[in-house]
């Protein structure tokens, strides 16, 4: 650099010119500057002993090191490792998007949302994590492999993790508010034939049909629809 600034100034002399004063300005000082603290960072200290590029960063994600997306992203196992303030602030601000519902007490998340209206943030090069997911690992530990998290309270904006309970996917299925739900809580058929005893009839697949309503439509299908005609529209043989 010192060679460079050198030939710079000598040619500037010899063709009767001066190095503008702004550049010169920004050369001397970024030689005279501190190093940023982060490792293999040879970039001038901007702010907090860090690089502009590496506050930015600190600034927008909540840590200097922030995994660019397309590189190395950060784990869940590797955050709840970290014990720097600065990382744990970051974190908490991002999960606390939510606010208090007075009557249902539900935590209604404020912040992005998913495809199916959950929760979804991203932090520290993780994308699409799920609000009420974090929320209840955070107050009340992981759950078994293989279960969901169900919300008691019907609504998907809430994180309140009072609200939410580990099921299969079958239950949580069963519990919603989807067709098949709907169906499955069914007892009788649409004309009123109970869904019970020897009254029911299961398909192969496992569909539940009326076998009352099963004959009639046999005999409305036995049945001719143009029987023979032994006489004419008049009545005549």
């Amino acid at each position: 650099m010192l060679h460079f600034l050198a030939r710079r100034i000598a040619q500037s002399h010899n063709r009767r010119e001066h190095l503008p004063s702004s550049d010169a300005a920004r050369v001397v000082r970024s030689m005279t500057r501190a190093r940023c603290a982060i490792t293999d960072c040879q970039n001038p200290v901007d702010a907090r002993r860090w690089c502009q590029k590496h506050y930015k960063r600190w600034r927008r994600h909540g840590h200097p090191e922030y995994a660019v997306p397309g590189t190395r992203r950060w784990t869940l196992a590797e955050i709840e490792d970290l014990h720097s303030p600065i990382l744990w602030d970051a974190w908490h601000n991002l999960i606390r998007q939510y606010y208090v519902h007075e009557e249902t007490r539900c935590w209604v998340w404020t912040g992005s949302k998913n495809a199916d209206g959950y929760a979804s943030f991203g932090c520290f090069g993780i994308p699409g994590l799920k609000g009420h997911v974090i929320m209840y690992r955070i107050f009340k530990g992981d759950f078994p492999g293989g279960l969901e998290l169900d919300h008691l309270c019907r609504n998907r904006t809430c994180v309140n993790p009072d609200h939410l309970e580990p099921v299969t996917t079958r239950e949580n299925i069963l519990k919603g508010n989807g067709f098949g739900a709907i169906n499955a809580r069914k007892t009788h058929c649409p004309k009123g034939h109970p869904y019970a005893g020897d009254n029911l009839y299961l398909t192969k697949i496992g569909r539940r049909r009326c076998r009352t309503c099963m004959r009639e439509e046999r005999r409305h299908v036995a049945k001719p629809k143009n029987p023979k005609k032994t006489h004419c529209p008049a009545t005549h043989t």
